[in-house]
């Protein structure tokens, strides 16, 4: 029943993610699952996580960035349905302006400087 209301409460991350899985069905593996996710290794860019479902780069694939990606799937438990809007879109807009602007190298943490991505480590209990 916990899981049930769990997808339920993170439903729309999760169905953007159960969309990515099969869209990277071919070229997906799974690399860690625990209680709460799924971690798959596949050609995405970089890393996203959706509720349950996390994809990774198979390239950039360490234990520092599962466990980043462990923490943004520990935002969307805690912050439901407005995850996408308060994490995951300012995320990718984020990450999107780094590539091109580089807008992080004036920042000491680099690209963690930001705040979905400094929450991200400190759930994730990774240490920069």
């Amino acid at each position: 029943m916990k899981k049930v209301l769990l997808t339920i409460w993170q439903l729309p991350q999760v169905l953007v993610g159960l969309f990515l899985l099969i869209l990277y069905k071919k070229s997906s593996k799974v690399i860690y699952k625990d209680d709460y996710v799924n971690v798959y290794s596949c050609n995405i860019p970089g890393g996203i996580s959706l509720g349950t479902i996390i994809f990774i780069n198979k390239y950039i694939c360490t234990k520092n960035t599962i466990n980043h990606e462990i923490g943004h799937s520990k935002q969307s438990r805690y912050l439901g349905w407005l995850y996408l809007i308060i994490i995951g879109l300012p995320s990718i807009i984020h990450a999107g302006l780094n590539n091109y602007i580089g807008c992080c190298k004036h920042h000491i943490e680099g690209y963690y400087h930001f705040y979905t991505e400094r929450w991200a480590d400190k759930l994730g209990g990774v240490k920069r």
